[in-house]
């Protein structure tokens, strides 16, 4: 019998809905918990209402305490850090994805006629089936290590906000000190030439006064300079760096903090702090990639089930009648 053999694959594709909001709302409260801050940033806020709103928040003056409300909705690193846990969302939900099934048709035909003989094939594979709860756990462990990872990001932001504030606050005291100082100077000079006019004092009173007066200036010049830098620092923490927006710091710097006990405060920064937690998650997805591992001692094993139409014999031809 002559035979023609004709085999097709089809794969079934799944159709998945990714949904990072619920986890853009645990990150969101894991940041208020920790900085005292309501509002945050969301990716699917847009873009021109997100400025709108910084534009507003600038408007009511800048200080230390309004600064971290605006870098936590318009910081550049924290936005994508948010845009990150979608990313982990959806790594998610494709580890709990299996492969799709493998569907075969074969078909024969027979030389000496009849029907056609089809075999239907059907194949999944074991491996990926077993090895799917791991890929899971893994991708678990990520999207939480995220989130801690946003989290701990949002605090190093609004403390590095703050202290750019009073950062600058200092300086511009500073600046003030000096510039009262320079003004002291400048009459030191003109006293110093009256008194060379009048036969009190000769030519090297007077340049130390006037080196005096520009050590002073080079001091003043000094605090300026790093009073701009801090400024520009304190910009790009709140995103508007680019902007072009005009905007001017006030308040006041905080009284010194009391002393603390640091033998009490390592076992709180032990439970509290993202980044112990963040170690003692990849400590848990190292044993659950060991895990996987173990299991996938197998590349591929595939179970699956055959089902086969055999040929007819050929039509029979009419009989004659006696």
């Amino acid at each position: 019998m002559l035979g023609i053999t004709v085999t097709a694959t089809t794969l079934l594709a799944s159709c998945v809905n990714v949904d990072p909001g619920p986890d853009y709302e645990e990150a969101s409260r894991m940041i208020t918990d920790r900085t005292g801050v309501a509002e945050t940033y969301r990716p699917d806020a847009e873009p021109e209402a997100l400025r709108r709103r910084v534009e507003e928040m600038l408007q009511d003056g800048l200080s230390p305490e309004n600064a971290p409300r605006i870098a936590l909705l318009n910081n550049g690193r924290l936005q994508v850090l948010f845009h990150e846990i979608g990313i982990s969302r959806a790594r998610v939900v494709e580890a709990g994805l299996v492969s799709n099934p493998s569907l075969g048709v074969s078909t024969r035909f027979p030389q000496g006629g009849g029907l056609t003989s089809v075999t239907l094939t059907a194949t999944q594979s074991l491996v990926d089936l077993l090895l799917n709860p791991f890929e899971v756990e893994i991708a678990r462990f990520a999207l939480e290590e995220t989130r801690m990872a946003l989290a701990q990001e949002a605090i190093g932001i609004v403390a590095e906000t703050r202290r750019s504030c009073y950062r600058i606050l200092s300086l511009e005291r500073a600046v003030a000190t000096v510039a009262a100082d320079r003004d002291v100077t400048t009459r030191a000079i003109r006293l110093a030439e009256d008194r060379m006019a009048a036969g009190q004092a000769d030519r090297l009173d007077v340049e130390l006064a006037r080196a005096e007066a520009l050590d002073i200036e080079r001091e003043l010049l000094l605090l300026e300079r790093d009073r701009s830098l801090e400024e520009i620092h304190l910009a790009e923490l709140l995103g508007i760096g680019r902007w072009g927006t005009t905007w001017a710091l006030s308040g006041s710097l905080p009284p010194p903090a009391p002393d603390r006990n640091d033998d009490a405060l390592l076992p709180f920064a032990y439970r509290q702090r993202f980044d112990a937690r963040i170690a003692a998650l990849r400590i848990e997805a190292a044993r659950a990639e060991v895990a996987r591992e173990r299991h996938g001692v197998f590349s591929d094993v595939a179970i699956g089930f055959e089902r086969e139409r055999p040929e007819s014999p050929p039509h029979s031809r009419d009989r004659a009648s006696p």
